[in-house]
């Protein structure tokens, strides 16, 4: 009796051993442990430190063409033609605009913006500047190379119904001074400025118009779209509710027919570039339209 429990004893000696032995080896592991993260890891201890966690993003897929989705072509500069309300021919140098204010809206009637924030100084009216954050979500498109692009982080999940943005910038943003934005930003020193002065801030959209196709039409008239009360927001249902899950990419691709700004120039020829400017805003309202939704994790 006295063999058997003393083997007992050794058996349970033997078992404290082993778990005092494995848990001296087991090291917690660190890892994100924000469930709407890309790299949200399940089986982690402790959340990882310096902000590892990567988070996915609002992106858009643009399709810059003439004419409605199924009967338009690609719109370029220089080698192609267009025509204004009269049927007048003219060629285009340039057209860069902005597009900002992004927002996803869920069915349960909540928002959801992009999570990036920016550090800007901006012009008081006295001429004076003070410190502002910006929601960073600011885009400049060129049609000949602005095609995908991402907005912006987003940290949130469930059921969107639409995306509404503006074409523009609001007043606060208008109002940055370029010399607080690093070099590169849409806000800031870029190869092609958009600030126009202290005072109107940014164009909105800028292009540059050959009133005429002949060789001997070099020199384009400069037409800008300046002025907050300019701003077209656009508001664009998803037709039908989309899932987002946690840690996924929400990809929203666009159509964006020029025809409706271009034809809406009434008299290209003899019109002044503030007369060109006013149509080309009539004509942004019905501009963009929905292709398709998707999501990945890439």
């Amino acid at each position: 009796m006295r063999k058997n429990k003393d083997s007992r004893y050794l058996i349970i000696a033997l078992f404290v051993g082993l778990a005092f032995s494995l848990s001296s080896c087991y090291e917690p592991e660190e890892g994100c442990l924000d469930v709407a993260a890309k790299n949200f890891q399940v089986d982690a201890d402790l959340n990882c430190p310096d902000d590892c966690c990567e988070y996915p993003s609002l992106k858009l897929v643009l399709s810059h063409r003439v004419g409605a989705p199924g009967n338009d072509v690609p719109i370029r500069y220089i080698d192609s033609i267009y025509t204004d309300a009269q049927s007048q021919v003219f060629r285009l140098q340039k057209m860069q605009y902005y597009l900002s204010n992004f927002m996803l809206h869920a069915t349960d009637g909540s928002t959801a913006p992009v999570t990036d924030l920016i550090d800007v100084e901006s012009f008081n009216p006295d001429g004076s500047l003070s410190a502002n954050q910006l929601v960073d979500d600011f885009l400049l498109i060129n049609p000949s190379f602005s095609n995908s692009l991402t907005v912006g982080e987003i940290q949130v999940n469930g059921t969107f119904e639409a995306i509404s943005f503006s074409l523009g910038l609001d007043e606060l943003a208008n109002r940055t001074d370029t010399s607080s934005v690093e070099e590169g930003h849409p806000l800031g020193s870029i190869d092609d400025r958009m600030y126009v002065d202290e005072d109107q801030g940014y164009a909105f959209v800028e292009a540059a118009i050959l009133r005429d196709t002949v060789a001997s039409d070099t020199i384009p008239a400069e037409v800008r779209v300046v002025g907050v009360d300019q701003r077209i927001d656009y508001f664009i249902p998803f037709g039908q509710p989309f899932d987002l899950n946690p840690g996924f990419n929400i990809n929203i691709s666009l159509h964006i027919n020029y025809a409706t700004w271009l034809n809406a120039i009434e008299d290209v020829r003899n019109d002044s570039p503030e007369a060109i400017a006013d149509k080309i805003v009539s004509g942004l309202s019905q501009a963009i339209s929905l292709v398709e939704i998707s999501a990945d994790n890439i």
